[in-house]
């Protein structure tokens, strides 16, 4: 079953990248996904970091547009390992 968790349960997981957030965290029974749009430049990158395999993966956006609506719940510093 997924459920959404804030940002907090996984805060210490992050590390280095600094820029302006915002953020959704999904928990699965098989891994949780934290998704960020970072505003860096620009450009908007949406990074994806899974617990289970310890991967971070991101992808690169011209302009926030191309992005799908999402609940913004803060705004930040977020450190990506």
């Amino acid at each position: 079953m997924e459920q959404k968790t804030s940002f907090r349960t996984i805060d210490s997981k992050l590390s280095r990248v600094r820029s302006t957030w915002s953020k959704e965290a999904t928990v699965t029974e098989e891994c949780a996904e934290f998704e960020s749009n970072l505003q860096m430049e620009g450009q908007v990158k949406i990074m994806v970091y899974r617990f289970a395999s310890s991967e971070c993966r991101s992808k690169d956006h011209k302009s926030a547009e191309e992005l799908s609506p999402r609940n913004i719940t803060g705004m930040g510093q977020a450190d990506f390992q």
